[in-house]
């Protein structure tokens, strides 16, 4: 995901270059500005899912090992 984010930020950034030397019309532009911050966007939204999932992952196993350490000093 992470490089599909950075291929994406890297389109972007050529079709602003390519834009300014006036080589990509501004309906084009528009349209693949559209669509990249769609799949930006989506992308991020899913790492995000990730990293919460993570954390709740993170903190059932600190919970569980917490509760093994309590029954192992009885």
């Amino acid at each position: 995901m992470i490089v599909e984010l950075e291929t994406l930020n890297k389109r972007m950034q050529n079709a602003r270059m390519t834009k300014v030397d006036g080589s990509l019309a501004d309906e084009d532009f528009q349209s693949l500005k559209s669509i990249s911050n769609a799949k930006i966007q989506d992308l991020e939204n899913k790492l995000s899912d990730l990293s919460d999932k993570h954390s709740e992952i993170n903190n059932f196993f600190q919970s569980a090992l917490k509760k093994v350490s309590i029954y192992q000093k009885k």
